[in-house]
């Protein structure tokens, strides 16, 4: 999923980057925009380096309202939603988990022949004209049946309000294009992407309170062991303000202490962490190196880092690092860059080709 805000305002960067490292031999654009496609289509035939290196005639549209259903030889269900962003977010999990087609109400599929002889699952207000449903779901209960259905012990968090919501800044630069200026907004459309391949359960809400969002999500969390966030700090906070020490401000990591904490001890009880990205582009293609992880190439190199705090940092690291190094004899080759100076300005370059960065260190506004 591309970002795209105009016919010369887009991001297609971290997507390309993908298909450098995944190598791909064919490519299907999904409802392409009429305007502006060339260009598009230009880095994609561009030889690696600049663009994914795909033959011309290995690139391939495909239309939604004209193509949507031959993706199916045959098929005996379909999942019917409310025009409502966020039921149809968590109705495609379950479509996919049926690999069954999913249709909104009113839309351009919403067509009459289609529910005939068919089981139709609803969710939300809907009825298919001339048929019935065979089974009807509001958000909470088709949660319910998703997680029994699968099984899982994963979860998403997601706020669909992200659609409109985010920053705007001017122009910020993109490699392949031009600029592009809305940021951080549409996080929750890639959401399903990665539920339905990996079988986690998509919680949602549109509080933006810290502590609503916390007391909505508990009851949905009874079983899971791992929670990801996939939302900006506008969308689902980060962080809150703690207290003050001196001239320091202290700040609560909210994602482990307070989402991921079950029993309040502010300590987590679920592996918690988050998914966020400067455009829908970045996390499009983070999802699809989650994905297709397997497919790219290793290089086994692990990397420790630390600085600050008069070599204290390092001493910890390299206990931890000399732990790790066991692993030697399994193929890993382990480097270190370590230093007592405070907020080291680190190589960039020691931070390329590795399988494990393991950074120990404070973090501000121009830091690392």
């Amino acid at each position: 999923i591309y970002h795209r805000e105009s016919y010369s305002k887009y991001d297609i960067d971290s997507i390309i980057y993908f298909m450098q490292l995944y190598e791909p031999s064919k490519v299907a654009l999904i409802q392409p925009p009429e305007v502006g496609t060339y260009r598009l289509e230009e880095l994609l035939i561009a030889n690696p380096g600049l663009g994914a290196g795909i033959a011309k005639e290995n690139i391939q549209r495909t239309y939604t309202y004209n193509d949507y259903f031959s993706y199916w030889e045959t098929f005996d269900t379909i999942v019917y939603v409310e025009d409502d962003y966020e039921l149809a977010l968590l109705a495609s999990t379950y479509a996919s988990l049926l690999n069954a087609p999913l249709v909104i109400k009113d839309a351009n599929l919403d067509l009459h022949e289609i529910f005939v002889g068919r089981n139709v699952i609803c969710v939300g207000s809907v009825s298919p004209a001339g048929s019935s449903c065979s089974e009807q779901y509001t958000l909470e209960t088709l949660r319910q049946k998703y997680k029994s259905k699968t099984g899982t012990n994963k979860a998403i968090l997601i706020n669909p309000t992200d659609w409109d919501t985010g920053v705007v800044r001017g122009s910020f630069p993109t490699d392949k294009a031009l600029t592009i200026g809305k940021l951080y907004t549409k996080t929750s459309l890639m959401a399903p992407i990665l539920a339905s391949a990996k079988h986690e359960l998509l919680i949602s809400t549109t509080k933006t309170d810290k502590d609503k969002i916390d007391n909505y999500i508990q009851p949905s969390l009874s079983g899971i062991s791992y929670l990801t966030i996939m939302a900006s700090e506008k969308s689902i906070p980060q962080r809150a303000f703690m207290e003050t020490r001196g001239t320091m401000k202290l700040y609560w990591a909210l994602d482990q202490s307070l989402y991921a904490d079950t029993n309040g001890d502010h300590k987590p009880e679920i592996a918690a962490g988050r998914i966020a990205g400067i455009s829908s582009s970045d996390i499009s293609s983070y999802i699809a190196r989650v994905l297709f992880f397997d497919r790219f190439r290793k290089t086994n190199r692990v990397m420790f880092m630390a600085s600050s705090f008069g070599g204290t940092m390092e001493f910890w690291v390299k206990n931890l690092m000399s732990a790790f190094k066991d692993l030697e004899n399994s193929g890993y080759y382990i480097e270190e860059d370590m230093t007592a100076e405070e907020s080291y300005d680190f190589d960039p370059k020691n931070w390329e080709d590795k399988e494990l960065i393991f950074y120990v260190d404070h973090g501000w506004a121009y830091w690392q």
